[in-house]
């Protein structure tokens, strides 16, 4: 799910300046503050259990670098602040994520844009053996807000997108369902269904291409996102 937060030219208005602001001023807000390296880079977490951080590293890890590149650098798990009722439990888990990014973020320094969107998970979510595939959605929105796989549709493929969107998504009627949740589901599958989840996120090596009556994961989709990944990643 994507979420647009703050606006124009002024990226503190983006997000909390969690990063470079002192962060027992966030505590209260986002929870305890811990950090992981992935592909050579900080990842701070806010919130996070020991398990759930092990479950991002394993999903982060497995990003071509040009994908990692898209994806933001801070995960926080739940709302501490008690905000965003939809992420702490026991609310249901129609919301499993959040994408937050930052309207007028062309305009923004490509690093310092990483550290001031951020995503944020349901708890619940890290209980399921569908983890990834949440995980890699929301992950999924920042790799087509970069390289704009949404906007470089075809008429068809647009058509496609907005009648499965609509489709995956119409027992959730609070959510702005469009294009962009189908790409992002995309991505999730794409990704997703390389892990063994059943042995602790293991990668298997190679990808999975769907059948054809494949409701979740139909064959145009998979031919969008693994063309782009094709074109666009080193593998």
């Amino acid at each position: 799910m994507i979420d647009n937060v703050g606006g124009g030219d002024n990226h503190r208005s983006c997000a909390p300046d969690v990063i470079l602001g002192p962060s027992e001023e966030y505590t209260d807000l986002w929870g305890e503050k811990t950090s992981i390296i992935v592909q050579g880079e900080s990842i701070y977490l806010f919130n996070f259990s020991a398990a759930q951080s092990q479950h991002l590293e394993n999903a982060l890890s497995i990003l071509p670098p040009e994908y990692f590149e898209a994806v933001p650098r801070v995960y926080r798990v739940g709302d501490p602040s008690g905000v965003k009722t939809a992420m702490i439990p026991p609310t249901n888990r129609r919301v499993m994520g959040g994408s937050h990014i930052c309207r007028g973020r062309h305009r923004i320094d490509p690093d310092m844009l990483r550290l001031f969107e951020f995503i944020s998970f349901h708890p619940g979510v890290f209980d399921e053996i569908t983890r990834y595939t949440t995980i890699f959605h929301e992950l999924g929105h920042f790799i087509d807000s970069k390289f704009g796989v949404t906007r470089s549709l075809g008429d068809e493929e647009r058509a496609l997108a907005r009648t499965y969107a609509n489709k995956v998504y119409r027992n959730i009627p609070a959510m702005t369902v469009n294009e962009k949740e189908a790409i992002a589901c995309g991505f999730s599958y794409f990704f997703a269904r390389a892990y063994t989840f059943r042995r602790e996120g293991t990668w298997r090596g190679s990808r999975v291409t769907p059948g054809r009556d494949d409701r979740y994961y139909p064959e145009w989709l998979h031919s969008v996102i693994n063309t782009h990944f094709e074109n666009n990643t080193s593998g």
